[in-house]
């Protein structure tokens, strides 16, 4: 019986990972991931990380502090 509980769990793993599918992230992404590559970030910066909402602000300005860096990402 305990063969049969151990077949079935595995069964329901490897069902469940074929399920998955692998998640296309947009043009956008792409391109703002590589914009963060590129923008060196110290060790006294003040990192957003976020969606849309993060992306959409200009955190610096808003806060009026030239250390605070946007790396929100819309449609992440």
């Amino acid at each position: 019986m305990k063969p049969f509980f151990i077949l079935l769990g595995l069964s329901i793993c490897v069902i469940s990972l074929s399920a998955q599918e692998a998640y296309q992230y947009n043009q956008f992404y792409y391109q703002r991931a590589t914009l963060f590559e590129k923008l060196p970030i110290d060790s006294d910066d003040i990192v957003f990380l976020g969606n849309s909402i993060t992306n959409g602000c200009e955190w610096h300005e808003l806060f009026n502090n030239p250390n605070i860096k946007n790396r929100g990402i819309s449609s992440d």
